[in-house]
């Protein structure tokens, strides 16, 4: 009878310990809602200006300084540009030949 109350206590023992839930549960916790957010960007001067040419070249002369004060119209700088003198000679041509015919 010993041994039949021992394998009884085993079973019980087995059977109370394997019928335990597989996962793991957590109780919420109520906290502040912090948030990290992250940006990037360029930050330019309040009176920064962009200069632009319509065409690509070398800067052969320089009218003004750093500094400066100009006003609307005024030369900045001379571009010397192969490209430019190619389409004016073309120009020139074409319109000779125009006047010809």
């Amino acid at each position: 009878m010993n041994k039949i109350t021992l394998f009884l206590v085993a079973c019980c023992i087995f059977l109370g310990t394997s019928c335990k839930p597989k996962y793991h549960t957590i109780k919420p916790l109520r906290k502040n809602i912090t948030q990290a957010i992250y940006a990037s960007g360029k930050l330019y001067p309040q009176q920064r200006r962009i200069l632009a040419s319509k065409t690509g070249g070398y800067v052969q002369q320089v009218f003004v300084k750093a500094g400066d004060t100009i006003s609307s119209g005024m030369p900045l700088l001379v571009i010397r540009s192969e490209i430019s003198d190619l389409n004016i000679q073309t120009a020139q041509t074409n319109l000779s030949f125009a006047g010809n015919n």
